[in-house]
């Protein structure tokens, strides 16, 4: 009778045991889920420090408009800090983000002879680490051609980045 008893309370604290581990797992892993429909803005790091910003889907399975501003790789003095507009993210259950390969790219006509392509192909990776803060780091190189013809090419340093709601 003595072992009955001794086995049914082992029993009870297992089940309570795993029962809390269950429990605070759950919590770690809503805990990194963003809020549905938010707006997150933010800054990169480096100098001179630039701009991120991105929603989160509805439906939580994306970061829509995600963009963030450069003065790109090959910026000369006195460059103005440019949106760099990526897109859609996909995102995790649980909270993390990634993508490679995005390929950006803009043209500007400084005057009427001259067209000015920049293609940035970028990547982004991160995670949310509560309902309302994300972090993560962006990459990009770039590559610029005038009037159709190749011209200079970089590789950015990763600068690492901040968001909340």
């Amino acid at each position: 009778m003595h072992n009955k008893v001794l086995t049914q309370r082992v029993f009870r604290r297992t089940i309570v045991v795993v029962s809390i581990a269950v429990l605070g797992l759950s919590t770690v892993a809503s805990a990194a889920a963003p809020k549905k429909g938010a707006h997150f803005s933010g800054k990169t790091s480096g100098s001179p420090a630039g701009s991120v910003s991105f929603v989160v889907s509805h439906s939580g399975t994306a970061l829509n408009s995600f963009q963030f501003s450069t003065l790109g790789c090959l910026a000369s003095p006195g460059a103005v800090a440019l949106p760099v507009k990526v897109g859609t993210i996909k995102l995790s259950k649980s909270g993390s983000f990634s993508i490679s390969g995005a390929k950006v790219v803009s043209t500007k006509h400084p005057s009427s002879t001259v067209t000015v392509k920049v293609t940035d192909t970028v990547k982004v990776t991160g995670k949310f680490t509560s309902k309302t803060a994300a972090t993560g780091t962006i990459s990009y190189s770039e590559s610029i051609s005038t009037n159709g013809e190749p011209g200079p090419k970089c590789t950015s340093q990763p600068v690492k980045f901040t968001a909340t709601s």
